[in-house]
């Protein structure tokens, strides 16, 4: 349709008819199998290479976690050493105090 002031006119271009014979029909059938075929390898490609980028950022995941795991540890390891060493300040500190208490007249 031609467009003309806003308003759609009808074309007077006449529609070419296409006749389609059995070898055109076959060999568009064809051409169709084939794309689909490609389509399809190409799909099967792309699934293979994701499954190889997700298993390798799996491993690097994994290495991150128990990274984080080993620091984790050691952070509360340290944390425990610590605590230890200010509650043995602490009871000195009292039993010095107790001890100055018990000796002053």
């Amino acid at each position: 349709m031609l467009f003309t002031g806003g308003l759609p006119r009808p074309s007077l271009q006449r529609v070419q008819l296409v006749n389609w014979t059995d070898d055109r029909i076959d060999d568009f059938a064809d051409r169709m199998d084939a794309g689909f075929a490609r389509g399809e390898r190409q799909a099967a490609e792309l699934r293979q290479e994701l499954k190889g980028d997700i298993a390798g950022l799996r491993a690097e995941v994994k290495g991150d976690i128990a990274e984080l795991r080993a620091e984790v540890k050691g952070d509360i390891a340290e944390l425990r050493h610590l605590m230890l060493r200010l509650g043995t300040a602490l009871i000195v500190v009292l039993l010095g105090a107790i001890a100055a208490g018990a000796l002053s007249p």
